[in-house]
């Protein structure tokens, strides 16, 4: 529409003041439906077209005849409390403010709106929950055709959610009514762990989470589909306890993979098909055709599969993280449960025989042989074995995943967590406790046992109120280790895999030939890991100086960097650094653009330092997206106007001072900051103390 240009500016100025977009009546169809912390809800709609034209404040048609245009693509609509949920499928009316999508154009880091244009999505849209959104009724005239089979779907999965819901312990609001922050951190977990809604884990436990690597625990997966798994073994052993001729027709794996397809599919529908979801039945669809074929099967022939199959469907699933993420994973555990699984029946083999019995001189081993000799049940000793060696192998491949996703984490997130070994202690106690308990929860909860299902969720919960317990206390404790790092390039991300793949083969050199291609191998590796270091090393010796405005979106921040200057008071050494001016940022606390924005571009190929932080008034668009780099940066000083910010703001900012050791220095008009010879910063305002 011709009005979209003028409303999708930075700064929409009216009669000099700053005005939203207008609000425009729209009908759609509901695509998809994702809950978000701060009791939000993100809808994506298709078949978008305007009603009526664009209204002012007061509701009146403003009459741009524009909007006779349907829009082509898809709208990301953001609504804050809302007053119901729509259902995939159906038609949806509402008044929201509409505007292109737009992300923050800063080269080297993530793009918002490269990301949704990916899935089709062309404009961002936000309403409040008195938004007159209204579901049109499937025989209506102003319906959109079709979507009765999704909507009838999506329909019966909300109100299963809400039953689950209901019986969910630890609410803190109305029972039955759970708001985005009326449940505890324990039963918080329950929804993001069985349907994949996360909209009432707050922003902080979800940071606690993640600094415990524990993150990818909460998303749907394999694990899932696994109970699938694993109760149509359950129905394949009745079947044939009922009828035991059925085996001489069918062999049992293939009765339990025929018998679990339906509930994957089942659970594909309650959990809302993310695409890890879908990986992981892709891969069980192909490992029943295998077995029906009577093929061998591989665990990396399934990944292949799967993601060949995800991108046939989609090529652009390519660029999705979550699907490289998950793909990424399963390709680390192919490649590395035959060498771990073989490490783990060293240090524990089955027959210990004397002083061979302490295995290598492990203390593991030593007392898995004392434990199955004469003053022992060989029970017990085989049980103690297991356990060691299943220790072993969820530690090393929980090592191996997150050696695998290093570059990738990195890139995306800026950080990997160091505390890998709590998966040691969470993945078993979630898998045979927490997950069963809380699907037996479900189970009730929908045939309307309320009692059952709450006493099976409470269950369920226990764990992962103990699990958030010790969070909290490793987080006090300073434990919870998560340090900033170098976004590396893409090239170093390609050598590091290289080097994984070739070092193996080289050190073994088992394989025929293998010594020769993975010397090749390491040294490409080797060479694309360090080439972008190298070349932004070089650049940072060139004499210069370079001053860089950041697209934060709102507010304004500016980075000053030198290199190659003589350093002050010392000219026979060269100087580098880099200085930043404010941080942009946002009133509410639902994006941190320190986090998001600013923290990538800064360590994009690059450490995270900065010689000084200055921040010139504390308004949030100024201070907000300067607080995160407080916490995680190593700052040399801080500088401010000496004003005060908001109270929740100022207590962010100075526990991240007191955090690093830093103290706050007051600047005002006259002083002057020397960054090297003939580089300063000169400060025109405040004007002294008296300047209020």
């Amino acid at each position: 529409p011709g009005w979209l240009a003028e409303a999708s500016a930075p700064a929409r100025l009216i009669d000099g003041r700053e005005k939203p977009p207008p609000a425009e009546r729209v009908r759609g169809r509901v695509v998809e439906v994702a809950p978000r912390s701060g009791d939000r809800l993100r809808i994506i709609l298709e078949s978008v077209a305007p009603v009526g034209g664009p209204v002012d404040e007061n509701g009146k048609a403003g009459g741009d005849p524009s909007f006779s245009v349907a829009y082509q693509g898809r709208v990301a609509w953001t609504w804050y409390k809302p007053a119901f949920v729509p259902l995939p499928g159906r038609t949806i009316e509402t008044t929201v403010r509409l505007a292109a999508m737009r992300g923050a154009h800063n080269p080297g880091v993530w793009a918002i709106d490269r990301y949704w244009g990916d899935r089709h999505v062309w404009f961002r849209a936000w309403s409040g929950g008195r938004s007159g959104a209204a579901m049109l009724d499937p025989d209506s005239p102003q319906a959109l055709p079709g979507g009765r089979v999704a909507a009838a779907l999506a329909g019966a999965r909300q109100n299963l959610l809400d039953k689950f819901l209901a019986v969910l312990p630890g609410q803190r609001g109305p029972k039955g009514q759970a708001p985005a922050d009326s449940l505890s951190e324990a039963a918080a977990m329950l929804p993001a762990l069985v349907f994949g809604d996360r909209s009432f884990i707050s922003p902080e436990q979800s940071d606690l989470v993640a600094r415990s690597t524990l993150a990818h625990s909460l998303a749907l997966s394999g694990l899932h589909l696994g109970y699938a798994v694993l109760a149509g073994l359950a129905l394949a052993h009745g079947l044939g306890w009922c009828f035991p001729r059925l085996w001489l027709r069918l062999s049992r794996p293939m009765a339990a993979l025929l018998l679990a397809l339906p509930l994957a599919a089942a659970y594909l529908w309650l959990g809302g098909m993310p695409l890890s979801l879908l990986r992981a039945a892709c891969m069980l669809l192909f490992w029943t055709s295998l077995l029906f074929l009577k093929r061998p099967k591989a665990l990396l022939d399934g990944l292949t599969a799967a993601a060949a199959a995800l991108l046939l469907l989609d090529p652009l699933y390519l660029f999705d993280l979550g699907l490289q993420l998950s793909v990424l994973s399963v390709a680390s555990i192919a490649v590395c449960l035959p060498y771990i699984s073989n490490l783990a029946r060293r240090l524990a083999p089955d027959r210990p025989a004397g002083s061979e019995s302490f295995f290598d001189g492990t203390g593991a081993g030593a007392a898995a042989g004392f434990l199955s000799g004469p003053g022992f049940s060989l029970a017990g000793g085989n049980l103690l074995r297991r356990c060691l060696r299943g220790s072993v192998v969820l530690l090393g491949l929980s090592f191996c995943v997150q050696i695998a996703l290093l570059p990738l984490t990195l890139r995306a997130f800026g950080t990997s967590g160091l505390c890998f070994p709590l998966n040691l202690i969470w993945l078993p106690v979630l898998g045979t406790l927490v997950m069963p308990s809380a699907f037996f929860g479900l189970a009730f909860a929908g045939l309307g046992l309320a009692t059952p299902a709450a006493l099976a969720l409470h269950f369920a919960a226990l764990p992962c109120e103990a699990l958030m317990a010790l969070l909290h206390w490793m987080d006090k404790a300073g434990l919870l280790l998560a340090p900033l790092s170098p976004r590396p390039h893409w090239l170093s991300a390609a050598g590091f895999w290289l080097l994984l793949l070739g070092l193996p083969v080289l050190i073994r050199g088992r394989v025929a030939g293998g010594r020769r291609y993975s010397a090749l191998f390491v040294l490409g590796g080797v060479i694309m890991l360090l080439l972008p270091p190298g070349l932004a090393a070089y650049e940072n010796r060139r004499p210069g100086v370079r001053l860089r405005l950041l697209d934060v979106g709102q507010g304004q921040s500016a980075l000053v960097e030198w290199s190659g200057l003589a350093s002050p008071g010392n000219g026979n050494s060269l100087s580098s650094g880099r200085v930043i001016v404010d941080g942009g940022g946002f009133a509410g606390d639902g994006f941190d653009v320190g986090k998001s924005i600013v923290a990538p571009v800064l360590t994009d190929n690059a450490p995270p330092r900065l010689d000084a932080v200055i921040n010139t008034h504390p308004d949030a668009d100024h201070l907000a997206g300067l607080v995160y780099l407080l916490e995680n940066f190593r700052v040399g000083q801080y500088l401010t106007n000496g004003d005060r910010a908001v109270p929740a703001l100022e207590q962010r900012e100075r526990a991240a001072l007191d955090r690093n050791g830093l103290a706050r220095r007051v600047l005002q008009a006259g002083d002057s900051l020397e960054l090297a010879p003939d580089l300063r910063l000169e400060v025109l305002w405040p004007e002294g103390p008296d300047r209020r």
